[in-house]
């Protein structure tokens, strides 16, 4: 999908269909101003030098991701590659035009204060429903819609590995889940991923550990087991059925020893 960019008093904007003034007018807001209108705009999170708003443009919900790098590495990289924004941006056109479901992109904006320093903010239409996580510890749903979801979220990491994409994150709070009308599932927070060439199989593996811990970490936090070991293997069964790449292996054994390994590295063993 191509990309098309404008510019407007001194910022840069990236998208594929023309936004509306109101979500311009936001959207500069938003970048010239360290101190945001609560009126305007909901604070979701902050922290890392990002920030996420929550904004009501035309009755629509939309999240702005707001990068304010200040470290000397962060605004060296600058010098060499577009902003954080507009990789995201272009990263879920990607991961779109591969079949992979991300929350909607709308635009990506930068601003330059020098050749060092950038700010930018990348925006997605609001998916609505909740993280996966959220869900699976805290909502109530029968054993029949668990394994609908975990079959869902198999054939979405299948799509991930064949097109050589690596979350270097992986949880489930990354994964958004909306029940309105059918099930459907959705990748959020792309900072983290990555495509490569080529993926090994011990690369794959290490991931599905990686994906595996958090995954017990986080629902523990949550004070939560939601998650068994039959539904593990439910989830590399159709990931394997889905992946033809990762047959005639001891798939299970090999994720779990590595899982623990990672969760004793977090002091976590108990866990698992």
């Amino acid at each position: 999908m191509k990309i098309k960019n404008k510019k407007s008093d001194g910022i840069d904007f990236y998208y594929n269909k023309k936004a509306s003034n109101e979500m311009l007018e936001m959207t500069k807001y938003c970048l010239r101003n360290k101190r945001i209108d609560k009126k305007k705009f909901e604070l979701i999170k902050k922290g890392n030098q990002r920030e996420v708003y929550k904004a009501i443009i035309d009755s629509e919900s939309y999240y702005f991701k707001k990068y304010c790098y200040r470290s000397f590495d962060k605004k060296l990289k600058n010098i060499f590659r577009k902003s954080a924004a507009y990789n995201s941006f272009k990263l879920s056109n990607d991961l779109i035009e591969n079949g992979i479901s991300v929350v909607k992109p709308v635009l990506a904006a930068e601003i330059k204060h020098n050749h060092l320093t950038v700010d930018s903010v990348f925006i997605t239409k609001d998916f609505g429903g909740t993280d996966l996580q959220q869900f699976l510890a805290e909502q109530d749903y029968s054993a029949a819609e668990k394994e609908e979801i975990i079959i869902s979220l198999a054939k979405l990491w299948s799509k991930l590995y064949k097109n050589n994409y690596l979350n270097g994150d992986p949880n489930l709070p990354g994964v958004l889940l909306n029940f309105d009308d059918k099930l459907k599932l959705s990748l959020v927070d792309l900072d983290n991923f990555r495509q490569s060439i080529y993926l090994t199989k011990k690369r794959i593996i290490r991931n599905l550990a990686k994906f595996n811990a958090h995954s017990y970490s986080g629902l523990a936090k949550m004070g939560s087991k939601k998650l068994k070991s039959a539904d593990r293997k439910l989830f590399l069964q159709h990931l394997i059925r889905n992946y033809k790449r990762l047959e005639k292996m001891n798939l299970y054994q090999a994720i779990q020893a590595e899982t623990f390994n990672i969760l004793k590295a977090w002091g976590k063993s108990e866990l698992i």
